[in-house]
C-alpha cells in the first residue's frame, strides 16, 4: 500500500464511474462528452504495465483472465438464465442465437457492455508485442509515423471490410489496432519527457479536424473505432492523466488512500454489477407505474452496485483463503 500510486487509483475510478453514466439516458451532449472512459483506461493500462516490475507475462495474462475475464462470464451465466427463466414462465421474448454467441464472444453485438471485456482481454494477450515495439523504437518521431501508418492502415482495412464489421473473426483483429495505439502510448508516457505533449498533440490536431469536419460525436464512432473517437480518447487521457497527478500532493488518511485503492481494484466488478441491474432495470422499465428520474436511477444504481461489491467483497474475504 505505501507504493501504490493514488493518483492512478482515483484515475481508474473517474473512467470508469464517467464509463458507468454513458449507460444512462443523459443529454447527448454529455454522453458524447464522456466518450473518453474507455481509452483512458488503455492508456493508464498502458502506463500501469510500462511501470511495472512484474515481468511474469504468462502470470500477468491469468491475473488478467481472473480479474476480468471471469467475472464476466459469471454475469454472461447469469444473465442469460435470468432471462430463460423470464421467458419460460411469461412467454416473452428470448435472446437470438446471433444475439447469444455475440455475447459468448465477448463481441459488441451481444447483451450489451461486455465489448469492454474482450478489448482488454486482447491487449493483455498482445502486451509482449507492443512492449517490445516501446522498447525498440527509441526514437519519438519514428514511433509517431508507426502510429500514423498503423491508423491509416486501419482505416483504409475498416472502410474496405465495412460489410464485416459484425463478425467475430473482425472484432478480435481489425478493431483491435487504435486500441493498441492508445495502449503503446500509455506505455510510452512515463518514459518520455515530451511524450505527454506528443500523445497530446496528436489526439487534440486529429480530433479538433475530425470535429470541424464532421461534427462532434465521438461516443457515436466506438463500434468500431474511429478516428475521432480515438483521437479524443487520447487527448482526454492524456489531460486527465496530468490533471489527476496532482492528487498525489495531496495527503489523503490511510482509510481514505484504502477506500481508494478498494474502488480502484474491484472497479471491474462494479462495472459488471452496475450493467447488470441496467439489463435488468431494462426489463422491467415499462412496466412500472411511474418513470423514475435519471438521476435517482443514477444513484441507486451506482450506490446499489458498490454496496454489492462490498457484500460480495467481505464474503470473499471471509471465506476464499
Amino acid at each position: 500500500m505505501k507504493n501504490r500510486n493514488t493518483a492512478y487509483d482515483i484515475i481508474k475510478i473517474f473512467a470508469v464511474l464517467s464509463a458507468m453514466l454513458v449507460h444512462f439516458a443523459l443529454n447527448n451532449s454529455l454522453s458524447q462528452m464522456l466518450a473518453y472512459s474507455v481509452p483512458l483506461l488503455i492508456f493508464l493500462s498502458g502506463i500501469l504495465t510500462s511501470s511495472s516490475k512484474n515481468n511474469n507475462y504468462k502470470l500477468y495474462l491469468l491475473n488478467r483472465v481472473k480479474r476480468i475475464v471471469f467475472p464476466s462470464y459469471v454475469m454472461i451465466c447469469f444473465i442469460i438464465l435470468a432471462r430463460l427463466i423470464v421467458f419460460l414462465c411469461h412467454k416473452g421474448d428470448f435472446y437470438s442465437f446471433d444475439r447469444v454467441l455475440q455475447t459468448i464472444f465477448l463481441c459488441d453485438y451481444g447483451i450489451g457492455y461486455i465489448w469492454i471485456t474482450r478489448i482488454f482481454l486482447i491487449i493483455a494477450v498482445a502486451k509482449p508485442i507492443v512492449s517490445k515495439i516501446n522498447n525498440i523504437v527509441e526514437n519519438d518521431c519514428i514511433l509517431l509515423l508507426i502510429i500514423v501508418i498503423a491508423l491509416a492502415t486501419y482505416i483504409a482495412i475498416e472502410r474496405t471490410l465495412s460489410t464485416f464489421h459484425k463478425e467475430i473473426w473482425f472484432q478480435y483483429s481489425v478493431y483491435m489496432i487504435p486500441y493498441f495505439v492508445v495502449f503503446l502510448l500509455g506505455q510510452r508516457f512515463p518514459r518520455r519527457k515530451f511524450a505527454p505533449i506528443v500523445a497530446s498533440t496528436i489526439g487534440l490536431i486529429g480530433f479538433v479536424h475530425l470535429s470541424i469536419q464532421n461534427g462532434f460525436h465521438p461516443s457515436s464512432e466506438k463500434y468500431p473505432p474511429e478516428l475521432q473517437y480515438i483521437f479524443y480518447g487520447i487527448f482526454l487521457a492524456v489531460v486527465l492523466v496530468w490533471l489527476f497527478s496532482f492528487t498525489n500532493e495531496i495527503r489523503f488518511s490511510p482509510k481514505v488512500k484504502a477506500t481508494f485503492a478498494w474502488f480502484s481494484s474491484e472497479s471491474f466488478n462494479i462495472y459488471l454489477i452496475h450493467a447488470t441491474l441496467i439489463i435488468l432495470y431494462g426489463w422491467t422499465e415499462d412496466k412500472l407505474p411511474i418513470q423514475i428520474p435519471v438521476l435517482i436511477q443514477i444513484f441507486a444504481n451506482i450506490s446499489l452496485s458498490i454496496i454489492i461489491m462490498r457484500f460480495l467483497s467481505t464474503l470473499r474475504t471471509r471465506f476464499v483463503k
